[in-house]
Protein backbone atom coordinates (compact mmCIF):
# COMPACT_ATOMS: atom_id res chain seq x y z
CA UNK A 1 0.00 0.00 0.00
CA UNK A 2 1.45 2.82 -1.62
CA UNK A 3 -0.34 6.74 -1.86
CA UNK A 4 1.19 10.23 -1.78
CA UNK A 5 -0.31 12.56 0.66
CA UNK A 6 0.61 16.27 1.28
CA UNK A 7 4.38 15.38 -0.32
CA UNK A 8 4.78 12.77 2.62
CA UNK A 9 5.46 9.12 0.55
CA UNK A 10 3.02 6.82 3.02
CA UNK A 11 4.51 3.27 2.61
CA UNK A 12 3.52 0.15 5.05
CA UNK A 13 2.24 2.75 7.74
CA UNK A 14 6.05 4.42 7.65
CA UNK A 15 5.90 7.91 6.57
CA UNK A 16 8.70 9.55 4.46
CA UNK A 17 9.84 12.72 3.24
CA UNK A 18 9.22 12.85 -0.54
CA UNK A 19 10.58 16.21 -2.03
CA UNK A 20 11.01 17.09 -5.27
CA UNK A 21 14.09 17.63 -6.78
CA UNK A 22 15.71 20.70 -5.96
CA UNK A 23 13.69 21.80 -2.83
CA UNK A 24 16.36 19.73 -0.73
CA UNK A 25 18.77 22.74 -1.57
CA UNK A 26 15.58 24.72 -1.30
CA UNK A 27 15.24 23.30 2.49
CA UNK A 28 19.07 23.29 3.95
CA UNK A 29 18.64 26.34 5.87
CA UNK A 30 15.24 25.00 7.38
CA UNK A 31 16.74 22.08 8.11
CA UNK A 32 20.00 23.69 9.50
CA UNK A 33 17.51 26.26 11.62
CA UNK A 34 15.63 23.05 12.77
CA UNK A 35 18.83 20.88 13.85
CA UNK A 36 19.68 24.21 16.27
CA UNK A 37 16.50 24.09 17.18
CA UNK A 38 16.79 20.51 18.55
CA UNK A 39 20.31 21.07 19.95
CA UNK A 40 18.75 23.93 21.98
CA UNK A 41 16.34 21.68 23.46
CA UNK A 42 18.52 18.74 24.27
CA UNK A 43 21.02 21.10 26.26
CA UNK A 44 17.59 22.65 27.76
CA UNK A 45 16.11 19.36 28.78
CA UNK A 46 18.38 18.62 31.64
CA UNK A 47 15.31 19.26 34.11
CA UNK A 48 14.49 16.00 33.89
CA UNK A 49 17.97 14.76 35.43
CA UNK A 50 16.70 16.01 38.89
CA UNK A 51 17.05 12.86 40.64
CA UNK A 52 20.89 12.40 40.09
CA UNK A 53 21.73 15.63 42.08
CA UNK A 54 18.93 15.07 44.59
CA UNK A 55 21.23 12.64 46.49
CA UNK A 56 24.59 14.83 46.69
CA UNK A 57 23.36 17.76 46.61
CA UNK A 58 21.44 16.69 49.83
CA UNK A 59 24.94 15.60 51.34
CA UNK A 60 26.14 18.84 50.64
CA UNK A 61 24.01 20.61 52.12
CA UNK A 62 23.82 18.67 55.25
CA UNK A 63 27.46 19.59 55.47
CA UNK A 64 27.13 22.79 54.56
CA UNK A 65 24.30 23.44 57.70
CA UNK A 66 25.52 21.05 59.82
CA UNK A 67 21.75 19.29 59.91
CA UNK A 68 20.38 16.67 58.18
CA UNK A 69 19.15 17.26 54.39
CA UNK A 70 17.63 14.77 52.93
CA UNK A 71 16.29 14.65 49.15
CA UNK A 72 13.19 14.35 49.71
CA UNK A 73 13.24 17.17 51.99
CA UNK A 74 14.65 18.79 48.40
CA UNK A 75 12.02 17.65 46.28
CA UNK A 76 10.43 20.84 46.64
CA UNK A 77 12.59 22.35 44.12
CA UNK A 78 11.58 19.18 41.58
CA UNK A 79 8.04 20.25 42.17
CA UNK A 80 8.38 23.70 41.94
CA UNK A 81 10.07 23.44 38.72
CA UNK A 82 6.93 21.87 37.23
CA UNK A 83 4.92 24.90 37.89
CA UNK A 84 7.89 27.28 36.94
CA UNK A 85 8.12 25.45 33.83
CA UNK A 86 4.59 26.01 32.39
CA UNK A 87 4.57 29.44 33.64
CA UNK A 88 7.58 30.50 31.62
CA UNK A 89 6.13 29.32 28.90
CA UNK A 90 3.50 31.57 29.16
CA UNK A 91 6.19 34.12 29.45
CA UNK A 92 7.39 33.32 26.37
CA UNK A 93 4.44 34.06 24.59
CA UNK A 94 4.52 37.62 26.15
CA UNK A 95 8.31 37.55 24.94
CA UNK A 96 7.50 36.33 21.43
CA UNK A 97 5.02 38.87 20.75
CA UNK A 98 7.30 42.08 21.74
CA UNK A 99 10.75 40.71 20.70
CA UNK A 100 10.68 37.65 18.78
CA UNK A 101 11.74 33.91 18.66
CA UNK A 102 15.09 35.06 19.58
CA UNK A 103 14.60 36.95 22.22
CA UNK A 104 12.58 33.77 24.31
CA UNK A 105 15.46 31.89 23.85
CA UNK A 106 17.85 34.28 24.72
CA UNK A 107 16.14 35.50 28.14
CA UNK A 108 14.63 31.71 29.16
CA UNK A 109 18.41 31.00 28.45
CA UNK A 110 19.49 33.95 31.10
CA UNK A 111 16.93 32.32 33.61
CA UNK A 112 18.15 29.10 32.82
CA UNK A 113 21.81 29.83 33.83
CA UNK A 114 20.77 31.55 37.14
CA UNK A 115 19.21 29.12 38.36
CA UNK A 116 21.88 26.66 37.46
CA UNK A 117 24.60 28.94 39.05
CA UNK A 118 22.14 29.66 41.52
CA UNK A 119 21.31 25.75 42.11
CA UNK A 120 25.12 24.69 42.50
CA UNK A 121 26.31 27.16 44.70
CA UNK A 122 23.01 27.47 47.62
CA UNK A 123 24.63 26.76 50.86
CA UNK A 124 20.66 26.12 52.15
CA UNK A 125 17.97 24.27 51.00
CA UNK A 126 15.73 27.23 50.74
CA UNK A 127 17.89 28.88 47.99
CA UNK A 128 18.26 25.84 46.50
CA UNK A 129 14.46 25.66 46.37
CA UNK A 130 14.26 29.21 44.96
CA UNK A 131 17.20 28.95 42.15
CA UNK A 132 16.34 25.11 40.72
CA UNK A 133 12.57 25.33 41.26
CA UNK A 134 11.91 28.81 40.14
CA UNK A 135 14.58 30.22 38.01
CA UNK A 136 15.58 27.15 36.43
CA UNK A 137 11.56 26.15 35.90
CA UNK A 138 10.82 29.22 34.56
CA UNK A 139 13.89 29.56 32.56
CA UNK A 140 13.42 25.84 31.02
CA UNK A 141 10.19 26.50 29.88
CA UNK A 142 11.08 29.31 28.20
CA UNK A 143 13.67 27.76 25.94
CA UNK A 144 11.30 24.62 25.49
CA UNK A 145 8.01 27.02 24.19
CA UNK A 146 10.17 29.67 21.83
CA UNK A 147 12.51 26.53 20.33
CA UNK A 148 9.36 24.66 20.02
CA UNK A 149 7.31 27.34 18.31
CA UNK A 150 10.20 27.99 15.77
CA UNK A 151 10.95 24.61 14.99
CA UNK A 152 7.31 24.45 13.88
CA UNK A 153 7.20 27.49 12.47
CA UNK A 154 10.00 26.67 9.97
CA UNK A 155 7.95 24.11 8.21
CA UNK A 156 4.07 25.04 8.06
CA UNK A 157 3.55 21.91 5.88
CA UNK A 158 5.31 19.42 8.60
CA UNK A 159 4.40 21.01 11.97
CA UNK A 160 3.65 17.66 13.64
CA UNK A 161 7.19 16.38 12.44
CA UNK A 162 8.73 19.47 13.23
CA UNK A 163 7.43 19.52 16.40
CA UNK A 164 8.17 15.77 17.07
CA UNK A 165 11.66 15.88 16.31
CA UNK A 166 12.15 19.30 18.67
CA UNK A 167 10.56 17.49 21.35
CA UNK A 168 11.97 14.35 21.20
CA UNK A 169 15.36 16.09 21.45
CA UNK A 170 14.43 17.72 24.91
CA UNK A 171 13.41 13.99 26.37
CA UNK A 172 16.51 12.58 25.01
CA UNK A 173 18.48 14.93 27.62
CA UNK A 174 17.73 13.30 30.46
CA UNK A 175 18.66 9.55 28.43
CA UNK A 176 21.58 11.13 27.60
CA UNK A 177 22.79 13.73 30.57
CA UNK A 178 21.55 11.41 33.42
CA UNK A 179 24.87 8.58 32.69
CA UNK A 180 26.80 11.46 32.53
CA UNK A 181 25.97 13.52 35.24
CA UNK A 182 26.49 10.72 37.49
CA UNK A 183 29.72 9.52 36.39
CA UNK A 184 31.13 13.49 36.65
CA UNK A 185 29.31 13.53 40.18
CA UNK A 186 31.23 10.52 41.36
CA UNK A 187 34.31 11.48 39.54
CA UNK A 188 34.83 15.16 40.93
CA UNK A 189 31.94 15.32 43.26
CA UNK A 190 28.79 17.74 43.29
CA UNK A 191 31.05 20.76 44.38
Amino acid sequence: TRFVHSGLLMSSGFPKFKLPSGQMKENGPRIRQLLLYMLILLLGGTLYAWSVFCEPLAANLSVLTGRPVTSSSLSLAFSLSFVGSPAGMMLAGAVHRRAGLRAGIAAGSVMFMIGMAGTAFSPRPWLLILFYGIFFGIGSGMIFCSALAGAVALFPGHRGVAGGLASMSWGLSSMLYAPLASALVQAVGIT
